[in-house]
């Protein structure tokens, strides 16, 4: 990942790091998890993965994928067994830029700006890569939505056109250009970039719901900055026409979707920190959108002035239990619980100053268990806590080792 100031290539605050994690701690980690494995005697590396049923994704039981980074030139994913508190690599050379997605019970890491691919993991090969598709060179993709077997949809950061694919093979059904939705007024000489800037998606029936920052990259800070408004598009992917356009009432939508309810009513859930990091003001929250009268919510689901900094990530229980990954002015980070119903703001989970790391991931599973990547310098790796106890107990007495620095967290299931 590289600095803040080449937001372009990721609007999530990250913090780099040249630390390299010893290829010695894979062959460990490889011996350890055959010690679980007794029955298997002298495997390859395949049937390690394959047999073992300390990472293979089985009904009932909980597994989680983690995208690791050493945030220079390459990444690794990993499966995390919670019962066993134990983390197996997988044998997938991934970008150090990458994120996941589990989409009909496989692994989609999406492989970002430099390597501008999606990568799909098979996990019942024990997570042997399947097949890569590139996307075009500096397109920078962000987010796939799957709407068949056929046709999919990939946004890309660096171009004013979404792609329509077959999501297996990659071959390109056509380009949906959304040119015309980018930012139309710049503070920079240069003026309007003509890129809208477009990020995470979620489908809810025939509806594919889009986010554009429509960030200004010729703004003179040298910083792509959210000076015009942030539109949510709903696309018709029976038609690949746009429905209509929705004005956010934050800009700048960083986060994953995620649908909720509140009182009975459906909404997608987002984080939209407005400006952030090194331009941060506390002008942003956790918004809501109603699938049911195609509004936003006028109040945050949680304000930034009650979390006390920039809202990066989130994962909302149900509508009376939610948690927010925070950063203030200060750079120091925490996990915060709060009332999306009132906003309010509950208690601090966890905590880190900004000499420590920071926090990288966040994912609340079905069984109620909430992880975090902890991106700390001298102990990265993934920290569990038990959301359905009042006190929220941290379930893990250390950090589970993922090898290299986790970045990105998905429920296999």
């Amino acid at each position: 990942m590289k600095p803040i100031l080449n937001k372009i290539k990721n609007t999530s605050v990250v913090w780099f790091d040249f630390a390299h994690q010893s290829r010695f701690y894979t062959y460990i980690c490889m011996l350890f998890a055959l010690s679980f494995c007794n029955e298997i005697k002298r495997p390859p590396v395949e049937s390690l993965f394959l047999n073992s049923l300390l990472v293979v994704p089985t009904a009932g039981l909980e597994r989680v994928g983690v995208v690791t980074s050493d945030f220079g030139t390459s990444g690794k994913f990993a499966v995390i067994n919670p019962d066993a508190q134990l983390a197996v690599p997988t044998v997938a050379n991934i970008h150090s830029d990458a994120v996941a997605r589990f989409i009909d019970g496989k692994v989609f890491i999406i492989n970002r700006l430099n390597r501008d691919s999606i990568l799909i993991l098979n996990p019942t090969t024990g997570f042997l890569p399947e097949s890569e598709y590139s996307v075009g060179k500096g397109n920078n993709p962000q987010d796939i939505a799957k709407v068949s077997d056929n046709k999919a949809y990939i946004t890309l950061y660096n171009s004013r056109n979404l792609l329509v694919v077959n999501p297996y093979s990659g071959a390109v059904i056509r380009n949906i250009d959304l040119g015309s939705y980018a930012e139309t007024t710049s503070l920079g000489i240069a003026g309007p970039d003509g890129i809208p800037e477009m990020s995470q998606m979620y489908l809810e029936g025939s509806s594919l719901y889009i986010q554009l920052q429509r960030l200004d990259r010729n703004d003179p800070s040298g910083i792509p900055t959210p000076n015009s408004d942030s539109l949510l598009l709903e696309l018709d992917v029976n038609t690949d026409s746009i429905v209509k356009t929705f004005i956010f009432k934050s800009r700048n939508p960083t986060s994953r979707i995620q649908k909720i309810s509140i009182g009975g009513e459906s909404f997608l859930a987002m984080c939209a920190p407005n400006r952030l990091g090194f331009i941060s003001k506390l002008d942003g929250g956790i918004i809501a959108f109603s699938l049911t009268t195609k509004t936003f919510r006028n109040n945050f689901l949680y304000a930034e002035t009650d979390a006390g900094g920039d809202i990066l990530g989130m994962q909302i229980k149900d509508e009376n239990e939610g948690y927010a990954s925070v950063l203030d002015s200060s750079f120091n980070k925490s996990i915060q619980q709060f009332n999306p119903t009132t906003g309010q703001r509950i208690k601090t989970v966890l905590s880190f100053p900004a000499s420590v790391g920071n926090i990288s991931g966040l994912l609340l599973t079905k069984s109620g268990r909430l992880y975090m990547g902890d991106g700390s310098f001298s102990q990265p790796g993934v920290v569990i806590f038990d959301t359905t106890k009042a006190d929220k107990p941290r379930l893990t007495q250390t950090n589970i080792d993922v090898g290299l620095r986790p970045f990105d967290l998905v429920e296999l299931q």
